[in-house]
């Protein structure tokens, strides 16, 4: 599903939730390379081997935002059943520098919201380090809250 958004600033975004192969299909070039240098640009390596077909079809999804035909932003998606509840789970959300701060990551977390709605999920989570002030506000100001622990763990339900 490819959604056109129009930022405040005029500018024209693509958003894709990949989450099955022909949906990948369409975007083999931006996954096999942009996609690995997006999560890279923010100093988390890909897993050596990591295989992006295998984890579409077995757990998760992938939310892109092109602009220009040029990836921009991607997090990861995963639905986690268990038999007491069934948990999404946010994970390497990435927006690229010249794109932050313009609604960007707001957009792609909440159409993770929407996927997790889908999947019908009890709630969504998502982690990121202490130190990261900026998203950690960001995380909040859209509606998760912080559940104490070690690292901060987020939950938005609804």
């Amino acid at each position: 599903m490819m959604t056109n958004y129009i930022l405040k600033d005029g500018a024209e975004i693509h958003v894709m939730n990949v989450v099955n192969l022909g949906n990948l299909d369409a975007f083999k070039r931006i996954i096999t390379h942009d996609l690995k240098e997006l999560v890279e640009e923010l100093g988390t390596p890909v897993k050596s081997g990591f295989n992006f077909k295998k984890f579409i079809v077995d757990t998760g999804a992938f939310i892109l935002v092109t602009h220009q035909k040029k990836l921009i932003a991607c997090l990861t998606f995963t639905v986690q059943r268990i038999p007491t509840k069934t948990r999404g789970i946010i994970d390497d959300v990435v927006v690229a520098e010249e794109w932050r701060r313009r609604g960007v990551g707001k957009i792609l977390v909440e159409r993770a919201i929407m996927l997790a709605r889908e999947y019908q999920c009890d709630y969504v989570q998502l982690t990121t380090t202490k130190g990261n002030v900026a998203a950690c506000k960001f995380y909040e100001a859209i509606g998760f809250r912080n559940v104490e622990g070690e690292k901060p763990l987020y939950r938005y339900h609804d």
